[in-house]
């Protein structure tokens, strides 16, 4: 679907909109911006149109999703508490709240609205038990938690992990799971199943947080692949640093692929090139990779070919590779996690809208001791955060 057949959708919506309530041009004006993905200009409107009418429940929501994507995570949290006042099983609401409180790290206000109860193991006996965990997230939410698998391991069961199977050669090399299956596969017959939700494990693991570095790192590399990796690089002496600038494509509710918050143009990292003596290699996978082909010719990004990741599985060079870099940069993605749990240096560009894991108002993970986080202050606004993260290389030189 094309950007013009996107925005002649957004018109209709407005129509009807506009149809339906003739006399809420507020709200017809932030509903139209909100749906364009306008966010500033949907921010004033939804303002204007609350102080005519703050006991709509519907507006008092999308308000609050604007807020959120501006990075006003406060304002978006008291709009949502006010509804969910009036409306206790609104479970829609009670998801986005049970975030901000878990961003905030306030586990009083999260524990009512999440059901952890069958997800707790650290009270149980679990020795000789067979345990399968099955995980309902994407690649970085599995490398993420996989540490958790080996408390399991080292509380004495026998640890089954359901996974994609793209993550199969990576986790192979784990040895604290002692048997993997494939999404999709039968199961085997297990004493216990735990269904891991991100949420519900960052509520559960709490009071680790401020000890994760005792976990990290809980990942390894192909140590053949290593040494691959290794020669293939001794003859470069400048800093070597890993990019990665693409998320997933995401699409909006017409179907048409739309700008990920989380991803960057890799254009946009081009004064980095001004700063001398660093090499850059390209970690980026599938999407985005065509971006290499149209850099200023003073920006080199060495790439890896088309054979990378593809004949040992993925992530299996990656992880190698990673081995071998002084630093990763990376957008909220997979690679930062994988970093992370190899525990490789890693820089991690986070959008006003970040993920509720990376908490608020920090620069270090407790998930992760070896990453660092740089936030984007203004909503699409890249350019400062490349410029905090250039004086920060410079301190590498």
């Amino acid at each position: 679907m094309t950007y013009n057949h996107t925005i002649l959708v957004c018109a209709i919506s407005f129509l009807f909109y506009t149809l339906t309530y003739p006399n809420r041009q507020q709200e017809q004006l932030a509903f139209f911006h909100h749906q364009k993905r306008n966010y500033q200009q949907a921010f004033y409107y939804y303002t204007q149109a609350i102080k005519e009418n703050n006991q709509n429940n519907t507006l008092l929501f999308n308000f609050s999703l604007v807020c959120n994507e501006l990075g006003k995570f406060s304002q978006a949290q008291q709009l949502l508490e006010t509804i969910f006042q009036q409306q206790p099983l609104n479970n829609q609401v009670k998801r986005k709240l049970v975030l901000h409180y878990l961003r905030n790290q306030e586990w009083q206000h999260a524990l009512p609205l999440l059901s952890v109860n069958d997800y707790w193991w650290y009270n149980e006996d679990i020795k000789n038990q067979k345990i399968i965990i099955r995980h309902d997230g994407g690649f970085g939410d599995v490398i993420q938690f996989l540490r958790y698998a080996k408390r399991l391991h080292e509380a004495g069961a026998f640890v089954i992990m359901e996974i994609p199977t793209a993550l199969m050669p990576l986790l192979s090399c784990c040895s604290f799971i002692d048997q993997l299956i494939i999404q999709g596969s039968p199961l085997p017959a297990v004493d216990k199943e735990y269904i891991v939700s991100t949420p519900r494990l960052a509520y559960i693991m709490r009071e680790t947080l401020n000890s994760a570095s005792t976990d990290i790192p809980y990942l390894t590399a192909d140590s053949t692949l290593i040494d691959y990796w290794h020669n293939q690089l001794i003859t470069d002496k400048q800093l070597k640093v890993g990019l990665c600038w693409q998320s997933s494509i995401i699409r909006d509710q017409t179907g048409a692929i739309i700008s990920n918050p989380r991803s960057i143009s890799l254009e946009t990292f081009a004064p980095l090139a001004q700063i001398p003596g660093i090499s850059f290699y390209s970690l980026q996978q599938v999407n985005g990779t065509d971006q290499l082909h149209t850099l200023p010719s003073n920006f080199v990004i060495h790439d890896f070919g088309p054979h990378f990741d593809q004949h040992h599985g993925r992530f299996m060079d990656t992880a190698a590779v990673m081995k071998n870099l002084d630093l990763v940069i990376t957008v909220d993605t997979s690679i930062a996690h994988l970093a992370g749990a190899l525990e490789v240096p890693v820089w991690v560009l986070l959008p006003t809208v970040s993920d509720f894991r990376w908490f608020h108002n920090c620069s270090d993970s407790p998930w992760y001791p070896t990453m660092r986080l740089f936030r984007q202050q203004e909503y699409n606004n890249w350019e400062p955060v490349i410029q905090e993260i250039m004086s920060f290389l410079r301190l590498l030189e």
